[in-house]
């Protein structure tokens, strides 16, 4: 059986009410103000050493940002990040409507946090750097793992370098 509302009364196809909201108005059919929230957008970077997270508006303004030591416990730490975040970010303002991850356990932190969408370091490095700085044609990574350098070309990843052999350790002297 179908529930379709009609908009105009709020009545359902078995006769219900429900509340609706008047989209012309923006206040629902009992008269009330419906607060129309801006949209955000979640990234969350969890590597070997730190993970990274930032909510962003649509125009790219930072509306939290929280940077902490993953210590072996992604997990762990992909949760109290978000925490971190939560504290920091006007729920009552701002919905999150996408969620992005990526790093080494990027696939993990996504099915934590139910991303739409999980992208490689190379790619978010590239697409995250030109947006805020669209003439930028190398890129320089020091990672816990391993260093990278990425070639870009129009805002597009065209080719990458990294070391072969687990460098552990090679952004320990930026920690210090």
């Amino acid at each position: 059986m179908s529930d379709k509302t009609d908009t105009q009364t709020g009545a359902s196809s078995d006769g219900r009410k429900d509340a609706q909201t008047n989209t012309s108005t923006g206040k629902s059919m009992n008269g009330k103000a419906e607060k129309t929230k801006r949209e955000a957008y979640l990234g969350i970077d969890v590597g070997s050493i730190s993970t990274k997270g930032v909510i962003l508006n649509s125009e790219k303004e930072i509306l939290s940002s929280a940077y902490i030591w993953t210590e072996g416990d992604p997990i762990g730490a992909v949760k109290k990040l978000v925490a971190l975040l939560e504290e920091q970010f006007d729920k009552e303002a701002y919905k999150i409507v996408a969620t992005g991850t990526t790093g080494s356990a990027r696939r993990l932190a996504g099915t934590i946090t139910q991303a739409t969408m999980v992208k490689n370091e190379i790619t978010a490095h590239a697409v995250g750097t030109t947006s805020f700085y669209p003439e930028t044609r190398t890129i320089l990574e020091i990672g816990g793992q391993d260093s990278k350098i990425i070639l870009v070309e129009n805002g597009v990843a065209v080719d990458y370098a990294m070391n072969t052999l687990c460098a552990a350790g090679t952004g320990a002297f930026l920690s210090s």
